[in-house]
């Protein structure tokens, strides 16, 4: 045993090193002019992975809200429009490139008509290829919810589907490249929309419309209308004008033109794959590990044997971006989870199969134009454009921390993390057409509404239209009165909010949310009976008090294998939760990379002994020796591959418990960590292909109280298809529209003690 420490020492060092990280809405800096104009800058913690600011003016007497900087989460373009639309928590908004007009667009509930600002995943939206139709969801009652297409031609919408069950994982939607039909899913199972038949009023039911496949991380829609779906080894291809004819049949007569095999099985939960253009060439990502070209038409009578390219990422890096362009060239970005650095990779001879390293640097992302002739690289402060072929860029616009570029026909449109620019490739030229956030923002002394960002500074003049000025403005001091109004923050405890603006009419005495409140902020505090009574063992803890705010605690268990870990991480981090990992020996010594990777994210690791088995079996004989050696093995076997040491928690496998585990534990000055909601995320081969985890996390969700640990396994298991850690998404949502808060478990602990 490499060390022991007291229960007061480890709870108070661990709460210093890992402090709980909460996701909270903050509001900075409001300020009021003599029109009783209110400007506000509200930071959001984004789950897109930024964070960003959004400058919102309203008025005091009608308390009606706009947004006035873009942030662009998610943006299209739509080149028969000439039109850049910009998707964000408050709303969606449209840049006509023909007029230089931005205006918001309100087929969707948004900040300006009253809409509180969501702490959830973005609402789903997919817009058709044309620019015409919207596919997006609605949130109905009994949390359920509907999937709306609305024709933003004829300015209607119909219900394509109803009762979806909250769970946003992936797209739920896509859509063929002519923009006639659109792929969707229900659970797994995968439907097609004609845009013809609902044009024409003869849209068959739903049943009639399934495709017989299953897995929207399966399909891509490819050039000529042709939906490609990888399922296990094979390819199969569909033209989307036999939908309706395959739809009335069942397998295994509805599967598709076999159109290739891989050497190796496809998973949908853990894997992912990029398709050339003409379906000849894939490229597969294997559970964020390595990346291999897979030749799919290779001519089989040729005498040659043919080698294909390999990437292998190691535990530090991940594959950013995945694109490919003409004559079957493929480039990738590759990232380094240690230093922020990326490098650029190329493929392009099947003679030659490796990836050529082109160059390294700090590149946030590129983007290929439509035809892969060309493509852009984002590096810190500017937008490179190259040929496909070549290694030298043909243009370079200067333009900081750019995010997205669409390619329209004479001008880009590249959307950044503080402007969104047209760059002009014949002048070599950018200009700046609207703002996505602002550094600093007030009124002049004519009450003119300045923004600055960086050394440059925009006057605002309406419609979303900034104007960007030659010489520097004075920006007054904030203000919180006028003769008629008053406002001031006002802190909160607990919810979504940190805090609210409030606007008081001085002379009528009210006072009035000036943003109003997400539902959940102020939910009722559940019921002192419901909560569990806690242990008085004080090495055995299973749930915390929660007696003044709505918290729990997430504990993740690492017993065999590693498969998700790369996308379980980065959800966590989306949503600042830090949780706790539970490993186990036979992790440790199968999956190295992976112990490594969790050890060095900055969540706790705890210890679920040496091996998993069944504690409760009766050829086993469990004593206070065998278990102090067990669980030294595993602290001993972690420090070999970690070069760390684990927190003093642990627990068995399967939670079991009795009286010498619990004397053992507070012998090694160990707490045993427990759970007060059972789950089943770990199903036997022969029930595991029925195993359905949204209802499973549903079910999850009744069950779960003020102060309670959930307990999740990590990996994959022989014949299940769904898994319960891949619903932390719905769970997290679902959570926090409810009011509660996810803390650590050392800080629910150490809240206990009080």
């Amino acid at each position: 045993m490499r060390r022991i420490i007291s229960l007061f020492i480890l709870l108070l060092t661990l709460s210093v090193l890992l402090p709980a990280q909460q996701r909270k809405l903050e509001f900075i800096s409001p300020d009021i002019n003599d029109r009783n104009e209110i400007i506000m800058t509200v930071k959001l913690p984004s789950l897109s992975g930024n964070t960003y600011r959004t400058l919102v003016r309203g008025r005091a007497d009608t308390l009606a809200l706009e947004a006035l900087t873009l942030f662009p989460e998610k943006s299209f373009y739509f080149p028969s429009r000439n039109e850049v639309m910009v998707y964000n928590h408050f709303g969606c908004y449209g840049f006509d490139g023909d007029n230089g007009n931005w205006q918001e667009l309100n087929f969707m509930p948004s900040f300006s008509s009253g809409q509180p600002i969501s702490p959830l995943s973005l609402r789903t939206l997919e817009m058709s290829p044309d620019g015409r139709y919207a596919a997006y969801i609605r949130e109905d009652e009994e949390n359920t919810a509907s999937l709306i297409l609305y024709d933003r031609d004829m300015q209607v919408s119909l219900t394509v589907t109803s009762r979806l069950k909250r769970e946003y994982l992936e797209k739920i939607v896509k859509w063929a490249p002519d923009s006639k039909y659109f792929i969707y899913r229900r659970g797994r199972d995968l439907y097609y929309f004609s845009i013809e038949q609902y044009q024409s009023g003869r849209i068959p039911a739903e049943s009639f419309r399934n495709t017989g496949f299953k897995d929207m991380q399966s399909v891509q829609w490819k050039a000529g209308n042709y939906l490609y779906i990888l399922k296990e080894r094979h390819l199969y291809r569909i033209h989307s004008s036999e939908f309706f004819t395959r739809s009335f049949y069942s397998e295994p007569f509805r599967r598709g033109t076999v159109r290739g095999r891989l050497p190796v099985n496809y998973d949908p939960v853990f894997d992912s794959y990029v398709l050339n253009d003409g379906g000849t060439d894939l490229f597969l990502i294997k559970n964020g590990q390595y990346g291999m070209v897979i030749p799919l038409a290779y001519d089989i009578e040729s005498p040659e044997a043919a080698q294909t390219p390999l990437i292998n990422l190691g535990s530090d890096n991940e594959i950013l971006s995945a694109e490919w362009l003409e004559n079957d060239i493929l480039i990738l970005l590759v990232g380094s989870r240690k230093d922020g650095k990326s490098t650029l990779f190329r493929y392009e001879d099947r003679k030659q199969p490796f990836f050529l390293p082109l160059r390294s640097g700090s590149f946030s992302g590129l983007s290929a134009s439509p035809d892969g002739s060309r493509f852009a690289l984002f590096t810190e402060d500017s937008v490179d454009i190259y040929k496909a072929h070549e290694d030298t860029a043909v243009n370079s616009f200067s333009h900081n921390e750019a995010m997205q570029l669409h390619w329209g026909s004479d001008v880009y449109y590249s959307l950044g993390k503080k402007t969104i620019r047209t760059l002009d490739p014949l002048k070599g030229s950018s200009r700046v057409i609207g703002l996505s956030q602002s550094d600093a923002a007030g009124f002049n002394a004519g009450g003119d509404l300045i923004c600055g960002i960086g050394d440059n500074q925009f006057r605002y003049d309406e419609a979303l239209s900034w104007i960007p000025l030659k010489d520097d403005v004075e920006i007054s001091g904030a203000k919180n009165t006028t003769k008629e109004y008053r406002i001031y923050l006002e802190n909160l405890r607990g919810g979504w909010y940190s805090s609210s603006l409030k606007v008081r009419n001085i002379e009528s005495y009210y006072t009035s949310d000036f943003i109003p409140p997400f539902h959940s902020q102020f939910s009722l505090e559940v019921p002192q009976q419901l909560r569990p009574d806690s242990s008085s063992n004080p090495w055995y803890f299973d749930h915390g008090q929660s007696t003044e705010r709505k918290e729990v605690a997430l504990v993740i268990n690492a017993v065999d294998s590693a498969e998700g870990t790369a996308r379980l991480l980065k959800t966590l981090e989306s949503y600042s939760v830090q949780t706790t990992f539970f490993i186990n020996g036979d992790f440790i010594h199968a999956n190295p990379m992976e112990t490594k990777i969790i050890a060095e994210s900055g969540h706790t690791v705890g210890s679920l002994f040496y091996t998993w088995f069944d504690l409760s079996a009766p050829g086993y004989q469990i004593d206070k020796t065998f278990l102090k050696k067990g669980l030294a093995r595993n602290e001993d076997d972690y420090f070999i591959a970690t070069g760390r040491e684990m927190a003093m928690l642990w627990h068995t496998p399967g939670y079991y418990i009795n009286s010498e585990i619990l004397e053992t534990s507070a012998s090694m000055q160990y707490v045993f960590i427990g759970t007060d909601i059972p789950v089943q995320d770990r199903i036997n081969r022969i029930n595991a292909p029925t195993y359905n985890a949204v209802e499973e996390a549903e079910q999850l969700l009744l069950r779960i109280k003020p102060g309670s640990i959930i307990s999740l396994t990590l990996g994959e298991e022989a014949g299940q298809n769904e898994y319960l850690f891949q619903m932390l998404p719905m769970i997290f949502d679902e959570l926090v529209r409810n009011g509660y808060e996810f803390v650590d478990l050392q800080d629910m602990m150490q809240s206990s003690l009080y």
